[in-house]
C-alpha cells in the first residue's frame, strides 16, 4: 500500500513519453490526400536533394530535439527537464537482451508525502532524478535473477548514486522463463547536480541463475551519451 500510495506522488518524477498519439486519418482527410498525391510528387523529387543535404544536421540535433520535446510535456507536469535522450540501444547479457530506451534527468519539488520516504530531503527542497527506461528479455526459458534496479550509476561529473529501488516500477528481477518487460529506475540527486552531466555509466550486478543460483555472467556496464 506504502509502494503504491508513494508511487502515485512520485509520477511527476519517472520518466514522461516524448511521443504524442497520432489522429487517425478520415475518410476527408485520405480523400485531399489522393488528389493532392499527383501534384506532390513534382515537390517531392526536388526536395530530395535538400533533405539529403541536411541529413546530417537532423542527426547531430537529434538529442537535443529529444530534450526539447520532453521538456515541453514535462512543463504540462510542474517538471523542468534538464536533459533526455533515447539511445534504443541493445546489449545481450548471457541469454539475456536488455535496451535502453530512454534516459532523462528532471528537476522538481519534494512533496510532504515524498519528505516522508526520502531520507536527506525536506517539502519544498527540489531535487534532479535521472531516470532510465530498460526493457529487458530472456531469449530461453532458463530462469535467470538478474536485478537491474540494483545497479549502481556512475557520473561524468565524478558521482556514485545508489538507485532508488524502491521507487522502480515495472522491473521483474527473478525471470522464471522467457518473458519481455520494460520497467523505470530512478536516481536522485542534489539540486544542480544533473546539469553538466555528459554521460553516466550504469554497473549492473551480475546474473544468476534461477535455480542453481551460480553466477552466468560478470557485472556488465552500460554507458549512456546525454
Amino acid at each position: 500500500m506504502k509502494k503504491y500510495l508513494l508511487t502515485g506522488g512520485f509520477a511527476a518524477m519517472l520518466l514522461l513519453a516524448a511521443c504524442g498519439n497520432e489522429e487517425p486519418e478520415t475518410a476527408e482527410e485520405s480523400t485531399e490526400e489522393e488528389t493532392t498525391e499527383e501534384s506532390t510528387e513534382e515537390e517531392t523529387s526536388e526536395s530530395a536533394e535538400a533533405s539529403e543535404s541536411t541529413e546530417e544536421e537532423t542527426t547531430e540535433s537529434t538529442s537535443k530535439d529529444t530534450t526539447e520535446k520532453v521538456a515541453e510535456e514535462a512543463q504540462k507536469e510542474g517538471v523542468e527537464t534538464i536533459k533526455a535522450v533515447e539511445p534504443g540501444e541493445t546489449t545481450q547479457i548471457e541469454n539475456v537482451n536488455v535496451t535502453v530506451n530512454k534516459a532523462q534527468i528532471n528537476r522538481v519539488e519534494v512533496t510532504e508525502e515524498l519528505a516522508t520516504f526520502l531520507d536527506g530531503y525536506e517539502a519544498g527542497e527540489k531535487v534532479d532524478n535521472l531516470v532510465i527506461e530498460y526493457t529487458v528479455e530472456n531469449t530461453t526459458e532458463a530462469p535467470r535473477d538478474f536485478y537491474i534496479d540494483q545497479a549502481v550509476m556512475v557520473t561524468s561529473t565524478g558521482q556514485q548514486i545508489d538507485p532508488e529501488m524502491f521507487l522502480a516500477e515495472g522491473i521483474t528481477g527473478s525471470m522464471l522463463g522467457a518473458i519481455e518487460y520494460t520497467g523505470s529506475v530512478p536516481y536522485l540527486m542534489e539540486e544542480g547536480a544533473g546539469d553538466e552531466i555528459e554521460w553516466v555509466e550504469v554497473n549492473i550486478p551480475a546474473m544468476m541463475d534461477g535455480e542453481s543460483y551460480e553466477r552466468v555472467s560478470d557485472e556488465t556496464k552500460l554507458r549512456i551519451e546525454f
